[in-house]
């Protein structure tokens, strides 16, 4: 254990270093039988505050460790499992990034995987009492609009009985028009029918209104009353 300065020679530092091939870990103490266990907190610099200078709070930065080549690194999250007395894996950032929640391996910027089934898998809730519900934005910020943009899809994907991949609906949204003052949005809703993947049934359209089997499929409508 020595305290002194990074190899910069300018960061005040903190280094911990085994020269035996074990890993290295910064833990609490066990406590005894009956007596919880004690926390651990990792806080970045407090700047005063009795003064008005608007001065900023110390960043708390947390890296893994660099590699060399294709070498790898990930960082992990982990808690309590729930009746047993052991820690389980809940979140990872993986070396490229992606951030995985129930899965070891995502392939994804954001990768939830619930193995259990709970529902929801994802909430979100508002709990304010003002006019302003919940959003989920899809927001292409490409400084410039085009004609037939696509802004953003939602698909449900499951495989077939032979475990063959299928998108059985598509929710697809685009700027059918982006002309300043002439815009038009445009929502498609595919599906699959007979074996095959995104067949349009149904199109709102800002320009032409609703449309019906746009691809002239053989696609019944039917509208009941009571």
């Amino acid at each position: 254990l020595s305290v002194g300065y990074d190899a910069s020679g300018y960061t005040e530092s903190l280094l911990i270093s085994s020269t035996s091939a074990t890993n290295t870990s910064i833990a609490a103490s066990t406590t005894a039988a009956g007596t919880a266990g004690r926390d651990l907190t990792i806080s970045a610099g407090t700047a005063e505050t009795a003064s008005s200078n608007n001065t900023d709070g110390g960043d708390l930065i947390l890296k893994s460790g660099g590699g060399d080549g294709t070498g790898t690194s990930v960082m992990t999250f982990s808690t309590k499992i729930s009746g047993t007395d052991t820690v389980a894996e809940r979140m990872r950032i993986h070396t490229d990034g992606n951030v995985g929640i129930g899965t070891a391996a995502p392939t994804e910027l954001l990768h939830l995987s619930d193995a259990d089934g709970t529902e929801p898998t994802i909430l979100i809730e508002n709990t304010g009492t003002s006019a302003n519900e919940p959003e989920l934005v899809f927001w292409r910020s490409t400084g410039t609009g085009a004609d037939s943009r696509d802004i953003g899809h939602i698909k449900f994907k499951a495989d077939d009985t032979a475990g063959n991949l299928h998108t059985f609906v598509n929710l697809f949204a685009d700027s059918e028009d982006a002309d300043t003052t002439t815009e038009d949005g445009r929502l498609l809703f595919y599906v699959t029918k007979g074996g095959t993947d995104s067949v349009e049934q149904l199109r709102i359209s800002g320009s032409s209104g609703i449309i019906f089997n746009e691809g002239g499929d053989d696609i019944d409508v039917r509208i009941e009353g009571d």
